[in-house]
């Protein structure tokens, strides 16, 4: 992606979509990005290494510390883990009753986590203005 300059497309159109927003919503969409792409690249390391390039220079065009673009990372990528019946995490969580159960159960706490996440990378870009 680096070579074809594909990362810096995709940087600039983010950029140029967040750009008059205040630092908050742009956090909170790099959030948002990582809990969708956690659909897609199940592995924490793999989508460190896909998305990491884009979000971390995305945060610097917008103001944002490389910390609260780590925490927009973890919170994204860790939470979702819970629900998708692709994570090890949930294999193991459903052995013996079957994911619909599973998810009747963990939606509520799934919902409130994420809530939770979001309200602290929000925090998160408020400690480092």
């Amino acid at each position: 992606m680096d070579q074809a300059c594909i990362t810096d497309t995709i940087v600039y159109a983010f950029s140029s979509m967040l750009s008059g927003m205040p630092r908050v919503i742009g956090a909170l969409f790099m959030y948002i990005f990582q809990i969708i792409m956690n659909c897609f690249i199940i592995s924490g390391s793999g989508q460190a290494a896909a998305t990491i390039p884009i979000m971390g220079p995305l945060g610097d065009v917008l103001g944002l510390t490389p910390q609260t673009v780590v925490t927009a990372f973890i919170f994204g990528d860790g939470l979702t883990n819970l629900l998708l019946p692709m994570s090890a995490a949930t294999m193991g969580a459903v052995a013996g009753i079957s994911y619909g159960q599973y998810v009747r159960y963990i939606w509520r706490i799934i919902v409130t986590n994420l809530c939770l996440g979001g309200v602290m990378v929000v925090i998160a870009t408020m400690i480092g203005l």
